[in-house]
């Protein structure tokens, strides 16, 4: 309901938006820019070349790519009050960085960015992620959802469960995130409308099981394995 909303949802190519995200938003946010007629409510439209969607109120959300850290220069000067990245680690440090200077409005919203992404302990999301993983870097579900804090001193990440450890090492207020794992347990809905799906995982290289499958982050070799299933 507010006009100064703008939201931006990130994949890399257009190729994934326009196969994917794009016409799913259409189909779960028609129902709020319609009337029972079926017309455009208010400022409501669709610019399917801008892949833009405008709310009644005035309020957008966009959906655009990051190939390459190019594509996140052309942001500067913008106000966003929402950023959501799908499959997060395929994003570069230096792309993550400059949306996040973006994260900004005047829009009566909490500004903030989400992230939906699988294990990749070659990610710079690893560094964010480890505090919620165990010794074997699978994920610790009693802090899952759990406010940690954190400050960038010379581009380097620091991280704690207390804001007040923070404040006295660095002298910076700190900003808060959270880690929220999930697998496909967690989808009832995904493994009722095709049960093949977790046969497939199951079967992939170990390595790729434990990260698709366990939410495991530090998989990148099947080391303990004498016998690899891909082998045989």
């Amino acid at each position: 309901h507010d006009p100064l909303y703008f939201s931006v949802f990130f994949r890399t190519t257009t190729v994934e938006i326009t196969k994917g995200l794009w016409p799913e938003a259409k189909r779960l946010y028609l129902p709020y820019l319609t009337d029972e007629k079926g017309k455009f409510k208010g400022m409501a439209k669709i610019n399917e070349q801008e892949k833009t969607i405008t709310f009644p109120s005035g309020a957008r959300t966009t959906f655009a790519y990051l190939s390459n850290d190019k594509d996140a220069d052309s942001w500067y000067g913008t106000e966003i009050a929402k950023i959501y990245f799908e499959e997060a680690q395929f994003r570069s440090q230096y792309q993550f960085d400059v949306l996040k200077s973006r994260n900004r409005s005047m829009a009566n919203v909490i500004k903030g960015i989400r992230c939906t992404l699988n294990p990749s302990p070659t990610s710079f999301i690893y560094d964010w992620v480890k505090p919620y993983l165990d010794e074997e870097d699978y994920p610790v579900h009693r802090l899952s959802g759990k406010t940690r804090y954190y400050v960038v001193v010379d581009g380097v990440l620091h991280t704690a469960w207390e804001e007040q450890y923070l404040k006295d090492t660095y002298g910076k207020d700190p900003e808060t995130y959270t880690y929220i794992p999930a697998t496909l347990d967690d989808n009832k809905k995904l493994d009722l409308l095709d049960p093949s799906y977790r046969k497939k995982l199951d079967s992939m290289p170990e390595n790729k099981r434990k990260q698709l499958l366990k939410s495991c982050w530090g998989a990148t070799e099947d080391s303990g394995l004498f016998f690899r299933r891909e082998s045989v």
